[in-house]
């Protein structure tokens, strides 16, 4: 378990770098909620976005905002990791 918390650390700091127009506090924020959300779950999904706690900062447009047209491919990756070990 160690080493998926390890290899999903690495991908959302390569995530985080992926957009330097958009402030990184705000990015971290949402990254370090989907950890929280795959720990339980097992998987992110874009739809995840419609309910707590994403939809309480701003839900799928917000995820949009930060991430434009990245997001399919950065929730893809996640959950690759995931679901990898």
């Amino acid at each position: 378990m160690q080493f998926l918390h390890e290899e999903f650390k690495e991908k959302l700091h390569e995530l985080t770098e992926l957009s330097s127009k958009i402030n990184k506090s705000d990015k971290q924020k949402i990254l370090e909620m989907i950890k929280e959300h795959t720990a339980a779950s097992v998987s992110i999904e874009v739809e995840d976005f419609n309910y707590a706690p994403f939809y309480e900062k701003g839900g799928v447009v917000r995820l949009h905002k930060l991430f434009g047209s990245k997001v399919e491919k950065i929730l893809k990756e996640l959950n690759e990791v995931l679901v990898s070990d």
